[in-house]
């Protein structure tokens, strides 16, 4: 099942965004799960400005291109941006990004067993029959998981459910996530 794209990210400061997530979600009204110990921040809304350059290098050129999507055509544009951050026992439960074309993940800060991040077979014929095989690979999984790190970034289709693992370290998973529309020019 090869529906995503992941890089290591380099030449940003991660701290400093950390620092600065941590800031915006004490003084904007953060979404507080009941459920479990995790902050959506609204980065959009919340004077951050997160350039689009900074996660417009090779890794999503490379999405793009790989998707052979025609950029002459169509224009490339963030419409959603926001901070997650999971606290120890936090975890996302199974979702897909509508309204989207690609969405992202971009691992701030992400330690050892702080969850992985799950995608999930889109096939609809998967759920009726599916063969015994010898061994999983890209072409007989139903279930992918990605072993998040601090500096990496995630690409895949909107459409492709996934969900996050629960966060079993003491430390904090600070993820930026963004969606992006392609729109005709």
């Amino acid at each position: 099942m090869d529906f995503f794209h992941k890089f290591k990210h380099r030449g940003v400061n991660r701290n400093k965004i950390q620092t600065t997530i941590l800031r915006c979600k004490n003084i904007t009204n953060a979404l507080h799960s009941r459920q479990t110990p995790h902050w959506n921040v609204n980065l959009l809304e919340s004077n951050l400005i997160f350039k689009a350059r900074t996660f417009q290098v090779r890794g999503l050129n490379f999405a793009l291109n790989d998707m052979n999507w025609d950029l002459n055509k169509q224009s490339v544009s963030i419409n959603n941006l926001w901070a997650i951050i999971n606290e120890k026992g936090a975890w996302n439960q199974k979702h897909h990004h509508s309204n989207s074309d690609l969405s992202a993940a971009y691992y701030v800060s992400a330690h050892e067993n702080c969850g992985d991040i799950v995608f999930y077979d889109p096939r609809p014929a998967t759920v009726y029959k599916h063969p015994i095989p010898k061994s999983p690979n890209n072409l007989n999984a139903t279930v992918n998981s990605i072993k998040p790190e601090a500096g990496m970034l995630v690409l895949f289709p909107s459409y492709l459910e996934h969900s996050v693992n629960p966060n079993m370290s003491d430390k904090k998973r600070i993820v930026i996530s963004f969606n992006i529309n392609l729109e005709k020019k």
